[in-house]
C-alpha cells in the first residue's frame, strides 16, 4: 500500500456479519454492532485512517466503507469520526459520484491535506536523502537523516509560522512570528493511534540556516485551563535556574490555517476539540532505547525524571524520553 500517495480509502466487506455498522443487510442490528467481527472491523477502519495520518502531513482521512450494494462515507481525524447515512450506491450512483467529484474538485484542506505542507522538490528530496552523509558516521544526527531518508516515505516542506529565536538559544516571549520551512520525511517517532494527540517526531532540516533539529508535530488538548506545550516551556525558561534537563526549544505554536487555527471539527458526542501545534528543538537525540550502558540508562532515566518534576508532564512513556549525543 502506498499509504504516501493514497487520497481515499476504499474497504469492501461481502459478509454483512462483518460490516463495521448497521445496512440493510442486518436490520436488527444497532448502528454500532457487538459482535467481535464488526467491532474488529470498525477497529480495522480505524487502523488504515491511523496509518493514512502517520504516513502524511494531514487533518483528516476520508474512508469508504461497503457490503455489497450498500456504503458509508466516513471522515476521520484526532478527535473522531463522523459516519453518513447508508445509501444504495447500485440504484443511486449520483451519491458517491458526486461525493467524488467534489473530492476531486476540493482544496487540498478540503480534502484533509494539510496546507502548511507540499511535496519537495525532485532537487530537494536528492539533497534531503543524502544528507545523512554529511555527518559522522554513528551520530545522532546521521542515524536521524538516514532513517528520515527511508523508502516507502515521501519528503515534504513544511513551513511552520510562528516565534523563533534568532540565535541557538531558546525562544523568549514576546519575540515576533517568522516563517521557518524545514524538509521532512520519514518520522523518528510516531503514535499510529487515530484518536489523540497522534505525536510525530521528525529529524528536520531548515532550510534557509542549514540547520538539522528536531521538530514535534502534535495535536494537543484544547480544554479550559489546558496549558499549551510552548507555555510551559517559556514559563520553564523564565522561572528556574540551573540546569533544566529539557530540550531548547528554538520557537513553534499552534499551527494557523488561512489566519484559523488548525483543530479537529467539533461535534456533539465527540471528545473536545483538538489543536494542531509544532514546536521545534535545537537538540537531536537518540531514543532512550539506544543507551550505551546501565551506567548511561539510569542517568538519562534520572535527568528525565527531574525534567518531567519540572515540566509537569502528564504523560509519562520510553517515547517521550532521549539521551543527547
Amino acid at each position: 500500500m502506498a499509504w504516501a500517495h493514497a487520497e481515499v480509502l476504499i474497504e469492501l466487506k461481502l459478509d454483512p456479519k462483518h460490516f463495521p455498522f448497521a445496512s440493510r443487510h442486518t436490520p436488527r442490528s444497532p448502528f454500532l454492532p457487538t459482535s467481535r467481527a464488526r467491532r474488529l472491523s470498525r477497529g480495522q477502519l480505524a487502523l488504515y485512517a491511523g496509518m493514512l495520518l502517520a504516513h502524511q502531513p494531514r487533518t483528516a482521512a476520508f474512508i469508504i466503507s461497503a457490503v455489497r450494494d450498500r456504503a458509508r462515507l466516513i471522515r476521520f481525524d484526532r478527535a473522531g469520526a463522523r459516519v453518513s447515512e447508508e445509501f444504495d450506491y447500485i440504484t443511486r450512483p449520483d451519491v458517491l459520484g458526486t461525493f467524488l467529484a467534489r473530492f476531486a474538485r476540493g482544496r487540498p484542506a478540503e480534502r484533509g491535506r494539510d496546507p502548511t505542507a507540499v511535496l519537495a522538490g525532485i532537487q530537494e528530496v536528492e539533497m534531503f536523502r543524502s544528507l545523512w552523509k554529511r555527518f559522522p558516521v554513528g551520530s545522532a544526527k546521521a542515524q536521524g537523516l538516514r532513517r528520515a531518508a527511508s523508502g516507502g516515505w515521501a519528503v515534504y516542506k513544511l513551513a511552520v509560522n510562528a516565534p523563533f529565536s534568532q540565535g541557538k538559544g531558546a525562544v523568549a516571549r514576546g519575540t515576533p512570528p517568522s516563517r521557518r520551512v524545514y524538509l521532512i520525511g520519514r518520522p523518528a517517532s510516531t503514535d499510529y493511534s487515530l484518536i489523540g494527540s497522534g505525536t510525530k517526531v521528525f529529524i528536520a532540516y531548515d532550510v534557509e540556516t542549514g540547520d538539522v533539529v528536531t521538530l514535534k508535530d502534535t495535536w494537543r488538548q484544547s480544554q479550559d485551563g489546558t496549558q499549551s506545550e510552548v507555555e510551559t516551556y517559556l514559563q520553564l525558561n523564565e522561572g528556574t535556574t540551573g540546569e533544566l534537563y529539557i530540550p531548547t526549544l528554538l520557537g513553534g505554536g499552534d499551527v494557523l490555517d488561512e489566519g484559523e487555527l488548525q483543530h479537529t471539527s467539533p461535534s456533539s458526542g465527540l471528545p473536545a476539540p483538538r489543536i494542531h501545534s509544532r514546536l521545534v528543538f535545537k537538540e537531536v537525540c537518540r531514543p532512550l532505547e539506544e543507551f550505551a550502558n546501565s551506567f548511561e540508562l539510569v542517568k538519562v532515566v534520572t535527568w528525565a525524571v527531574v525534567g518531567t518534576y519540572r515540566l509537569f508532564v502528564r504523560r509519562r512513556s520510553p517515547t517521550n524520553i532521549s539521551r543527547n549525543s
